[in-house]
């Protein structure tokens, strides 16, 4: 605004008027720039090759800053995949300074974002043992046009199956949005220090089938991001189709490429075994390229998460998970929200649970028995044996079997004794898992 005030008064220098005066004229379309519109989350390989084309330009070699300006002037042809992967034998060798004229021979340089690793100390136990820690700064890079045609080639081929869709197929989009932090609607100062706020992780899942689109939001205590967490939380969804939509046979399934969430061997695994027995016969997973696996998905979380703010701005204390899973499903614009022991089943398995009591199911039957051992994805659990309704003994050969995440219920206070040898678990407990299992 102060350099506006300046440039007005220096092209109409007649014109009296203060720089006060001229803030509140200001129309109410022209904003101050605010610094949580910057960009936090820009493609990698878009970004750098974007400076350089900038840079490029700044010097004259370019005409246009465009990279799809630059990547008509390398290629032959845009969209063909031969071209844009540098194969194509007549433009392979085409270089920016063979298609342009410059009579500068001067070094210059760029900005470009980089990946790198730095050695720090850190205290522990009285030494300082040296840790490396990756960091990503500015610096010298390259990019590369392959980038630019596979994201193309692949809006329109995803473009393709959402026009071509049939009735017995589903496309199932999902991302895992940024953690929303748990807040109260007053907090005193001492909150804000060390780890008193709690998250909660938001996995977005938007469904596209022939009757329309469906939206899922699975809310956990959990900070588990792995494939099992991932399967946990997707099952809800699955049965849903499975329930709603019978008729859905073959999924779609779209993700960005995290090594650490989708793109792993465990995840194929999953793939490869939790569809097939719920009865879908057909699978499919495709992956985004890097930096641009936004969608519909991350609207969901951020809807989600603006909600929650609002409730607490008007007064709502959200400190957990379960809480938020409350005031949500109770806000009259939430549509469709989907939750439920998945969730913490997830938050109680990556505790120590070593000797505490549990409910797994065997045939369909609840038993009660305490878990000895546990592993990602499984608990090895020491089982009961039943003798009637709610009412169970310990065997006198010992029956210990790890049983996957999805055969335990959930977690138990310890059972009742009912005579010396019999016990029972306490009957408001006891209903509630048979209404789990349908019982």
């Amino acid at each position: 605004m102060l350099n506006l005030n300046q440039k007005l008064m220096l092209e109409m220098p007649h014109l009296k008027l203060s720089y006060s005066l001229f803030c509140r004229k200001r129309p109410f379309w022209i904003v101050a720039p605010n610094i949580n519109n910057r960009e936090t989350c820009v493609c990698k390989l878009h970004d750098n090759a974007q400076m350089k084309a900038d840079r490029l330009k700044h010097l004259g070699i370019i005409k246009s800053p465009s990279l799809s300006k630059v990547a008509e002037e390398l290629c032959c042809d845009t969209q063909a995949k031969a071209c844009m992967y540098r194969e194509c034998l007549s433009c392979k060798n085409k270089s920016l300074l063979n298609t342009t004229s410059t009579g500068t021979s001067e070094v210059t340089w760029w900005y470009q974002w980089l990946t790198k690793k730095e050695d720090y100390e850190k205290e522990k136990d009285g030494e300082r043992p040296k840790i490396t820690v990756t960091k990503t700064v500015k610096q010298r890079c390259e990019g590369s046009p392959e980038h630019l045609f596979n994201i193309l080639h692949q809006y329109t081929q995803l473009q393709f199956l959402h026009k071509s869709l049939k009735e017995d197929e589903a496309i199932i989009h999902i991302d895992y949005a940024e953690n929303w932090q748990c807040k109260y609607a007053k907090e005193v100062q001492q909150v804000h220090v060390g780890a008193s706020h709690r998250q909660t992780t938001l996995h977005n899942a938007v469904v596209y089938t022939t009757d329309g689109t469906l939206t899922f939001c699975a809310l956990s205590p959990s900070m588990k991001h792995d494939p099992p967490a991932i399967w946990a939380q997707l099952e809800p969804v699955l049965q849903f189709l499975k329930e709603n939509h019978a008729r859905i046979k073959k999924l779609f399934f779209i993700s960005d490429g995290r090594t650490m969430q989708y793109r792993g061997k465990k995840n194929f695994f999953l793939l490869s075994t939790i569809p097939f027995r719920m009865g879908f016969t057909a699978v499919n997973w495709s992956f985004l390229e890097a930096g641009h696996g936004k969608g519909l998905a991350d609207g969901v979380g951020a809807t989600m998460k603006r909600t929650a703010d609002s409730q607490v701005a008007r007064g709502t204390d959200i400190p957990t998970a379960k809480a938020l899973y409350d005031t949500l499903s109770s806000h009259k614009s939430q549509a469709l929200l989907r939750g439920g022991r998945r969730d913490e089943q997830i938050d109680d398995i990556t505790k120590d649970l070593l000797g505490k009591w549990c409910v797994i199911t065997y045939d369909d039957n609840p038993h009660p028995g305490i878990i000895a051992d546990m592993a990602e994805g499984g608990l090895e659990v020491k089982v009961m044996h039943y003798i009637g309704r709610n009412r169970f003994f310990w065997p006198r050969l010992e029956d210990k079997i790890w049983y996957t995440v999805d055969k335990v219920v959930t977690l138990i206070p310890p059972p009742e004794n009912l005579t010396q040898r019999h016990v029972q678990i306490s009957p408001r407990v006891f209903a509630a898992v048979c209404k789990q299992l349908n019982l």
